[in-house]
């Protein structure tokens, strides 16, 4: 697996002018990373995965961004899977939970409907979901949170990507479930040899589940080093002011 992206920008058009909110990003993931982007609400990191991603036709870019050669627009939903924030938002409430987890299969031709239906079911025990045949037939509403951000996981894998990004995954969910989602995150990266990218504003998630932290500050990527070189050696003031929030010692 390999992520390049060189000088990437992202602007908006507002009122005539166009306003940058990422700039000049330059970064390269590589194999079985697991990444941690971090940083402030606010800073760009939504609006970066979101423009790495083709997501937003608002927006205008800048620069290049290659995964395996190819435009990332052009893989996601196969090659790369999204988890995003608020799954009661991106779950289809009219759609039972074993039919969206199917979309993804059938729509790139991966598998039949039989045998998508059976790796629906795979996926959801795999996400720990008890009882998946029964989760299956039932549509979101009737999850609960942390269920419906592992029926959102299972979407992600249904295609096998090699590169999965989780857009603050934990952000809606109670701090327990939170961790379970983070630990489910870590070890179906090592069980599946996949990418992780973890995009959130809380060091602590990138601690207990990345090698490697991307720091953003005002649309810029301000650090770019191991978690424990973050962590015990910063070399930023906003990476310093970041640790400090936690109380940490650095």
């Amino acid at each position: 697996m390999s992520l390049e992206v060189k000088n990437f920008s992202v602007s908006y058009s507002i009122n005539g002018a166009h306003v940058r909110v990422v700039k000049n990003i330059s970064f390269v993931m590589k194999g079985k990373e697991r990444v941690g982007l971090v940083g402030e609400s606010g800073c760009g990191k939504t609006a970066l995965v979101t423009a790495l991603l083709g997501l937003d036709p608002a927006q205008r870019t800048e620069g290049s961004a290659l995964f395996e050669g190819n435009p990332p627009s052009k893989m996601r939903g196969r090659e790369i899977g999204i988890v995003f924030q608020d799954p009661i938002t991106f779950l289809n409430p009219t759609m039972k939970i074993g039919a969206q987890i199917k979309e993804g299969p059938l729509f790139h031709r991966l598998a039949s409907s039989s045998l998508a239906e059976k790796r629906a079911i795979e996926l959801l025990q795999l996400v720990g979901i008890a009882e998946p045949e029964l989760r299956a037939g039932q549509y979101p509403h009737q999850l609960s949170g942390g269920q419906r951000q592992r029926v959102l996981i299972a979407i992600a894998l249904a295609s096998k990507p090699k590169l999965m990004i989780a857009d603050e995954p934990t952000t809606s969910l109670d701090p327990s479930i939170a961790s379970q989602i983070l630990d489910l995150l870590k070890n179906l990266s090592e069980q599946l040899d996949m990418a992780l990218l973890l995009i959130t504003h809380d060091l602590r998630a990138v601690a207990s589940t990345c090698d490697r932290v991307l720091v953003m500050h005002e649309g810029k990527l301000v650090e770019d080093n191991s978690v424990e070189e973050i962590f015990y050696n910063p070399q930023h003031v906003y990476t310093k002011s970041l640790l400090h929030s936690l109380r940490l010692p650095i």
